[in-house]
């Protein structure tokens, strides 16, 4: 403790990173984070939960001392202190603040907020050795790909747009080979689905949704841009 105040205030570093499973630590973690300084903590899974939250990070010493087999969990049986229906509601909630303001969850943030929220996260805990594995097993969020872009959505609403994506392109093929407007289109769409977000799925324009959509092909007349059914 005295040697870290002391790289504190003689040394211009930007963090710290501590290697102990004692809660005596606790206290200057918190006084060097008071101090601007990121700290990491590093220790064993019998290490107090109020030093990991303590720390900006903390990562548990027995993942890094062994690999293990996606879907087994030797960490989690003596490390249990928190429960996947934790992580999921944790995420659940992400998910809905970020629909508030139209803003889709990406892969990413949540894996970020999650050891914002939780500093001693990590997926080896749980026996995988990546997020998105890890996220597979859960049953109330799906990930969605577009791209190169991973969106985490919650899996009702994942149902929902297969509904709505039914409903359009059903909508395009009644339409005949002269095809429907796009401002056509999406009114009908929203009369129908009014709490249907086209961010939530990782798009940002709705002519981007329709040409994902598959049998469906966007041409443009003029200034008009419609929707045609190739089947």
């Amino acid at each position: 403790i005295i040697d870290a105040m002391d790289i504190l205030y003689t040394n211009d570093v930007d963090g710290f990173c501590i290697v102990s499973s004692d809660s005596d630590f606790t206290r200057l973690v918190s006084r060097l984070r008071e101090s601007g300084k990121m700290v990491i903590g590093m220790g064993e899974n019998k290490t107090p939960e109020p030093f990991r939250k303590a720390c900006d990070k903390f990562t548990i010493l027995e993942n890094l001392m062994s690999e293990q087999n996606p879907g087994t969990s030797k960490s989690e049986t003596t490390h249990d202190r928190r429960s996947k229906e934790k992580i999921e509601d944790a995420i659940i909630k992400m998910i809905i603040e970020n629909q508030d303001i139209n803003k889709p969850t990406g892969l990413g943030e949540v894996g970020s907020r999650l050891v914002s929220l939780y500093p001693d996260f990590d997926v080896r805990s749980y026996g995988y050795n990546m997020l998105s594995k890890f996220l597979e097993e859960f049953t109330r969020i799906q990930m969605v790909k577009h791209g190169n872009i991973v969106s985490v959505t919650l899996r009702e609403d994942q149902d929902l747009k297969e509904n709505i994506d039914s409903y359009v392109v059903q909508i395009v093929k009644k339409s005949g080979r002269s095809g429907v407007e796009l401002s056509t289109l999406g009114n009908k769409m929203y009369e129908k689905y009014k709490d249907f977000k086209i961010r939530d799925y990782g798009y940002s324009q709705f002519n981007q949704y329709v040409k994902s959509l598959k049998h469906v092909k966007l041409e443009q007349e003029g200034t008009i841009l419609k929707a045609v059914y190739k089947g």
